[in-house]
């Protein structure tokens, strides 16, 4: 919780972080999610390609899963904030 002081009064910003440290950890935690979500979506990509899936339909499952993770880490990003 972070309080900042406007017009002589004092105002608690509930979801801000206190410190650089926290903001750090934040931005570490959705890096980690993003990497982890890309090997995923590699992972994915290389089986479909074992498996002889035409490539045009794994473009579109790795468009698919990239748009899936984005709104993820957006609605993670909100519930923090």
């Amino acid at each position: 919780m972070a309080a900042v002081w406007r017009d002589g009064r004092r105002e608690i910003l509930m979801n801000a972080p206190d410190s650089a440290s926290e903001q750090l950890e934040a931005l570490m935690s959705n890096g980690l999610y993003a990497l982890g979500y890309l090997v995923v979506i590699l992972g994915v990509a290389y089986i479909a390609h074992l498996m002889h899936i035409p490539q045009a339909w794994i473009v579109g499952i790795v468009v698919v899963l990239i748009g899936m993770g984005i709104v993820t880490i957006s609605q993670n990003l909100k519930a923090k904030s």
